[in-house]
């Protein structure tokens, strides 16, 4: 129906092929997208950054690293001059769909980096299991003057857990709030809880839930329940389950522990 919409406008202006070519990327149809831009490029239209950043962040979820080599192909030899927003968005759609080298690249040549710029890198680092790399990205960072936000803390602090850096976790979870005045969401407990426990570290993983100064949600008490079977950690796992059926008594993780 969108496309017959499409079709039948007669006069397209940059935010109706914007829509329809976020939706063909959205939904991973490679050839639609791939066409409709195609057609942007045919006849010269003049694209802006929402255009640019839309279609990106559609193909970073999706992982239509194609489309987006070949947008990042054609602003290049349009000559267009891309802003941080733009190249960052560049960054994550190449990191999420594993061009991490590409992705590394573009941050090389930023030449305003901002704060998103170094998240995305850091995360684009953690995703692809290059966590000491990511710590090294953020100690680059601190030293060129930027204050971190929680988003560098999640992205760091799972880093740690890929990388099972657990002395690291340690220190950048407890120095969050101390040294940076951030305080800590479920998010980054969450990754302190998961490090623990895939270390072994029940016990310390367990009290670290009861310090929570929310209540811990489903995921939570579920990767804390997964590191208690991993460990034949019987009597831990009856505890937790305990705290998972008062907050969750219909929860499917009831199924998996049958």
């Amino acid at each position: 129906m969108a496309r017959l919409l499409f079709d039948k406008c007669p006069a397209k202006n940059l935010v109706i092929w914007t829509t329809m070519i976020s939706r063909y990327a959205e939904k991973g149809l490679v050839n639609e997208g791939t066409k409709l831009y195609d057609n942007v490029e045919e006849v010269r239209m003049r694209i802006d950054d929402r255009f640019l950043i839309s279609i990106l962040t559609a193909c970073a979820e999706s992982g239509m690293v194609g489309l987006g080599k070949r947008i990042h192909a054609s602003v290049e030899r349009r000559r267009f001059r891309c802003s941080t927003k733009v190249l960052n968005a560049f960054i994550d759609m190449y990191a999420k769909c594993g061009s991490l080298d590409v992705a590394l690249g573009v941050f090389s040549r930023i030449e305003k980096k901002d704060l998103v710029s170094w998240n995305s890198m850091i995360q684009g680092l953690n995703m692809d299991g290059h966590g000491e790399k990511a710590l090294e990205l953020f100690n680059r960072m601190v030293h060129e003057g930027f204050e971190p936000d929680k988003y560098t803390f999640i992205g760091l602090l799972c880093a740690c857990t890929h990388a099972g850096l657990v002395n690291e976790d340690r220190n950048f979870f407890y120095s969050m709030e101390k040294v940076h005045g951030i305080v800590p969401q479920v998010e980054h407990y969450g990754c302190m809880i998961d490090l623990l426990g895939r270390g072994g570290q029940l016990e310390e993983a367990f009290q670290l839930v009861h310090s929570m100064p929310m209540k811990p949600n489903e995921i939570v008490l579920g990767t804390l329940l997964g590191a208690c079977r991993m460990h034949n950690d019987v009597d831990l796992a009856r505890a937790v389950c305990e705290h998972l059926f008062e907050l969750a008594p219909l929860s499917p993780l009831f199924f998996y522990l049958e």
